[in-house]
């Protein structure tokens, strides 16, 4: 049987098919392939893969959300990645740099964009990131 090398370069993972709930520290990255409700904090990133369908909370260093991959509750993160085809629906999003590409879909969606966002372990988990009045975000590409 053939090893699954994109598994190797994260602390953890959530398989295409599988359903994981819960609140979760990774170390490290962490990806999101199958079904996950609950909360992620990682001081790396935390990727939602094509597959993927994520509701709930990310605090991460980065989130991205894969062609395919759909997440729904609320992001702060420093920066935040949408590829085309990946879904943010209902999200409140904190964050410094949002990248939304051509055809990736942020219906509902809050962005609550700030240059100097830090996004720390000093933030109290679990905190409503609140949303803002809407405005485009400076840096998103729709």
């Amino acid at each position: 049987m053939a090893r699954d090398s994109s598994r190797d370069a994260h602390s953890g993972y959530v398989g295409s098919g599988s359903r994981l709930s819960g609140r979760l520290n990774a170390p490290g990255p962490f990806n999101v392939n199958g079904e996950f409700v609950g909360e992620i904090h990682s001081e790396d990133e935390v990727s939602v893969g094509a597959s993927g369908n994520f509701d709930g909370r990310i605090h991460a260093q980065r989130v991205v959300v894969e062609g395919g991959g759909r997440v729904s509750g609320e992001i702060a993160a420093q920066d935040v990645i949408v590829h085309s085809g990946g879904s943010i629906a209902g999200v409140a999003v904190q964050a410094a740099n949002l990248t939304l590409e051509a055809k990736s879909d942020a219906d509902g969606a809050h962005f609550q964009i700030h240059r100097d966002f830090k996004r720390s372990s000093s933030q109290t988990p679990g905190a409503p990131v609140p949303p803002q009045q809407a405005r485009e975000p400076e840096n998103a590409n729709a």
